[in-house]
């Protein structure tokens, strides 16, 4: 995880991220075959909670796993990178609680709630 290849991946992914405005972006989008995806807008500490705050924490997830808390009920607009101007309406669980290893080699856990939760569920997929 720490290697220079990673994490130049890592900051290249968030470059591309802003360049397109986005809100995230998974490594397969960038041709790259790893469980890995960076997301958020503003830089921040990750805590135990990740609220519905839309500017949600700058995170870079290394193979991640998460758990939907309640059904994927809450329909919401979403969008891609990989397919620009087009948007459809996705019904996402509302908390997800996520377990990942972050760009620096540490395990990290946490829960997001709603539009943190959302991005999280459309990279993770």
């Amino acid at each position: 995880i720490t290697s220079s290849e990673i994490q130049r991946l890592i900051d290249d992914m968030f470059d591309t991220m802003r360049e397109y405005s986005g809100i995230g972006l998974a490594a397969p989008q960038v041709h790259e075959g790893l469980r890995l995806f960076v997301a958020g807008a503003k830089p921040s500490v990750l805590g135990p909670v990740m609220s519905d705050d839309e500017e949600m924490p700058l995170v870079a997830l290394i193979n991640p796993e998460i758990t939907l808390v309640g059904d994927p009920t809450e329909l919401g607009w979403e969008g891609c990178l990989s397919i620009p101007d087009i948007r459809g309406r996705v019904p996402r669980a509302r908390e997800v609680k996520v377990k990942a290893w972050d760009r620096s080699g540490r395990q990290v856990s946490f829960t997001a709630h709603g539009f943190p939760a959302r991005v999280i569920q459309h990279e993770y997929d």
